[in-house]
């Protein structure tokens, strides 16, 4: 041994503070392992509750929702009621204003009737306002959707048959144009060359005045005129169940909102429901849920494990409309980037947890990964948000 060397011995102070020190360490390890299974079991009790709430709603769906009358017009067009006026009702002596007088029950009945609508009225449980529904027949609808140029979806199979076959002058026998053949074989766009295109409506009375100004020798509304082109694109449109209609939810209660306010010069009911309710001449005015339709995208939309973004997006628009599916769509957009920054955010808290430390390298690239996270989030919505612009 060399001269001076004095064998360390390990004072009790030293190896208390050690042991202490592990003690702790393994104190800490416990309150981690014991906050993660709470929020694990927190989120299972979440699931669980969220389950049963799922559960709940589709039973009262189908215990209540269910509909109750299917007369001959439901027979006929597929559908039934879908607006609906409250009118109050009001004493013989209550003071009424120039509106109130002017938009009586009686002429907003009348109105409606001179457009072609269907009306039904009935009192409340209390028999304080009148209920007054409103429908339109398909025939109706599709005279409104050709007065306003309504854009419809065409089926894309059928788009791309008679884009292929062309067309010929049925006279000169001349090609007015060629068939049109596209195809993506590298797959350039996520969509096929004829998906969501969409076309003006027309009836046939456009035809007629086609004949008309071209001189043609056909009668307006023969058989012959099949084979117009306002024919061949009433064919192409695309059909929605139920019913196999090419109208939407959404799109009867556009055409019949349209028809209650287009003019009565147009044919319309020339009734302003914004201007019915701000003169209080009806109490409110909104759309009515068809209760087949809710069913069916209830089964589609209320499942338990279902990935944001799987959500049945085309189906909540032709029921609720493009904003709402718009709104669930960019939610679903925003859950799917939060379920990144939520497991960056629990690996950056398990770093800090583990060194008793905001201070640690997980923090700061946790920050980093924020500011990138942000802005990917930002310009992927961007471009969702116009793939559904394209879609809808």
């Amino acid at each position: 041994k060399p001269p001076g060397h004095r064998p360390r011995v390990e004072s009790s102070v030293d190896a208390c503070g050690r042991s202490g020190t592990m003690a702790a360490d393994d104190e800490q390890y416990t309150q981690i392992v014991v906050y993660g299974l709470a929020y694990l079991g927190a989120a299972c009790l979440m699931l669980y509750m969220l389950g049963r709430l799922v559960d709940l709603a589709r039973e009262q769906m189908v215990k209540r929702w269910r509909r109750s009358e299917k007369d001959a017009f439901y027979a006929s067009n597929g559908h039934s009621w879908d607006w609906c006026v409250v009118i109050a009702v009001r004493s013989a002596t209550a003071r009424l204003s120039k509106a109130q007088k002017r938009y009586s029950l009686r002429h907003i009945v009348e109105a409606l009737a001179g457009a072609g609508l269907e009306t039904k009225m009935c009192f409340t449980a209390r028999r304080e306002a009148v209920v007054l529904k409103i429908r339109a027949s398909v025939d109706r609808l599709r005279s409104q959707a050709a007065a306003q140029s309504y854009r419809l979806e065409l089926d894309a199979s059928r788009l791309e048959a008679a884009a292929g076959m062309g067309r010929k002058d049925d006279a000169t026998n001349r090609w007015l144009w060629r068939p049109v053949k596209l195809k993506d074989d590298k797959r350039v766009c996520k969509y096929a060359p004829f998906d969501f295109v969409f076309a003006a409506y027309r009836d046939k009375a456009a035809d007629d005045a086609a004949f008309v100004r071209g001189g043609q020798q056909q009668q307006p509304g023969s058989s012959s005129s099949s084979s117009t082109p306002t024919a061949v694109l009433r064919s192409l449109y695309r059909r929605y169940a139920p019913g196999n209609a090419i109208f939407r939810g959404s799109d009867r209660l556009k055409l019949l909102k349209g028809a209650i306010e287009t003019e009565v010069a147009k044919g319309g009911a020339g009734l302003s429901l914004a201007r019915l309710r701000r003169d209080k001449c009806v109490v409110a005015a909104f759309p009515l849920h068809d209760h087949d339709e809710l069913l069916a995208l209830q089964r589609k939309w209320l499942l338990y494990w279902q990935h944001p973004g799987d959500q049945p997006f085309d189906d909540i628009a032709a029921y609720f409309g493009e904003r709402v599916a718009l709104y669930f769509a960019w939610l679903s957009h925003y859950m799917t980037y939060l379920a990144y920054a939520s497991a960056a955010g629990f690996a950056a808290w398990v770093s800090a947890a583990s060194e008793r430390s905001s201070n640690t390298a997980g923090v700061a690239v946790f920050a980093l990964f924020a500011t990138v996270w942000a802005t990917a989030f930002a310009v992927s919505w961007r471009r969702a948000q116009a793939r559904y612009a394209l879609r809808w």
